[in-house]
This record gives C-alpha cells, structure tokens and sequence, in this order.
C-alpha cells in the first residue's frame, strides 16, 4: 500500500496523494494509511489528494462507506479534506455528506487552493 500513497509534508499539514486504479478496498486502505501516517507524524491536518486515482468513480452505496470510513477515522482530527478532480466529485458531494453527518465536517475541493485554505483554518 504504501507505494500508492505518497506524503508529502506541507509543514503545518500533512498532504497525502492517493495513487493508482479505484477500488473500494483500495480507497479505504488508502485512508488507513494517510491516517496512520499522520499519526507517526503528530499531525492533526490532513489533506487528502485523489485527484491521480484513476477510475475513481464509486457507486453511491461506496460513497456512503468511504465517508463513514473517513468519519471514523478523523474523529481526532483538527481539520480533513479532500482534493479531487470535478468529474471525481458527485453532485449531492455525498461522499463528504455522510461524513458530516456522523460529526465529522470533511469538505472535498477541487480548487487546490480552497482545500489548503480549509486545512489551515
């Protein structure tokens, strides 16, 4: 797994970038690992990058799980976010709804510069 994340350290947050093809097990494990990482790290800020995932287009049902994935895994967070391509995100932004809907904003941005805003704030 650790190959398909690359971490790139922002110095007031940690910017993981996601790589590879799409699958549901992947993402999650994907989250897992930038999650983990930020905890080696002592870092409570996070943005994740997925705009190079390829194929990244999870069905609703999928949606649903990986926001409530990301939900419980940034409960000890500052701030999340999320960085994606336009055709990446859906146009209800389910995926982060979930999220915050368990208490857990997690915004997704497809302007680099708004998410890192976000991350900061």
């Amino acid at each position: 797994m650790a190959a398909e994340l690359e971490f790139l350290d922002r110095g007031a947050y940690l910017e993981v970038r996601a790589l590879g093809t799409y699958t549901l097990d992947r993402m999650k494990g994907q989250l897992d690992g930038a999650v983990a990482e930020c905890r080696t790290r002592n870092a409570d800020r996070l943005l994740f990058n997925i705009i190079d995932v390829q194929d990244y287009r999870p069905s609703t049902a999928e949606r649903f799980q990986i926001g409530a994935h990301i939900a419980e895994l940034i409960k000890t967070f500052t701030r999340f976010a999320c960085l994606a391509t336009r055709d990446q995100i859906d146009r209800e932004n389910f995926t982060s709804r979930v999220a915050s809907n368990r208490g857990q904003p997690a915004p997704v941005f497809n302007e680099r510069q708004q998410a890192i805003d976000w991350v900061l704030t």
